[in-house]
């Protein structure tokens, strides 16, 4: 009973995330074709995927400038990221920003070989950012996103996605120091009951 009520304190290992990119722990350049996060939830694709830490990802108020972003601002860029299984999003909202680039494009890819898709066209060609959700239909999860662009630079500043699976609203994955402050918890529950169970 005890261990129950402890594991009931620690966040669900399947439960939604915002993911802010300097979490990657990675420098400014890398490219992170291929690479899983696990404990993010999330896999890049094999296109090109560049981390940057670029001010320019502040510009929707956030105080992290990490993103990830197309390498080159030659027309149609494509990069993306997958959810691993135990993470496939019932709905993904991010900051976007590009430069030089007239068009943007997000489109999310369900279980089933659906689609849902957000654009936008006509952009300065300048700077433009902002933020927006693509939502899955009933019944549906997301398991791949994908970003574009016209000739230009896009970017992704900042991620959040939640898997269905949330109590309360969304929570984030764990840290690692999180799940061992839960563990030691229970093993401190346990031993104080252990303790009384003894007194008796």
């Amino acid at each position: 009973m005890v261990a129950l009520a402890a594991m009931a304190l620690l966040p669900s290992l399947c439960a939604g995330a915002t993911i802010e990119f300097n979490e990657l722990g990675k420098p400014s350049g890398t490219l992170l074709d291929s690479q899983s996060f696990p404990t993010l939830g999330i896999t890049f694709g094999n296109d090109e995927t560049y981390l940057a830490n670029d001010s320019r990802f502040t510009a929707n108020g956030s105080s992290d400038s990490w993103g990830i972003r197309t390498r080159t601002n030659a027309a149609d860029n494509v990069f993306s990221l997958s959810f691993d299984s135990t993470h496939h999003a019932t709905s993904v909202t991010f900051d976007w920003v590009t430069l030089w680039s007239v068009d943007f494009y997000a489109t999310a890819y369900d279980e089933n070989g659906g689609s849902r898709v957000f654009q936008l066209h006509g952009l300065t060609p300048s700077m433009n950012y902002g933020t927006n959700s693509l939502v899955a239909d009933a019944g549906e999860k997301f398991t791949k996103v994908t970003f574009h662009d016209g000739a230009g630079f896009v970017g992704i500043g900042k991620l959040s996605y939640t898997t269905g699976n949330e109590v309360g609203g969304v929570s984030a994955v764990p840290t690692p120091a999180a799940v061992w402050g839960g563990l030691g918890l229970m093993g401190m529950l346990a031993a104080s009951a252990g303790i009384r169970a003894r007194r008796r």
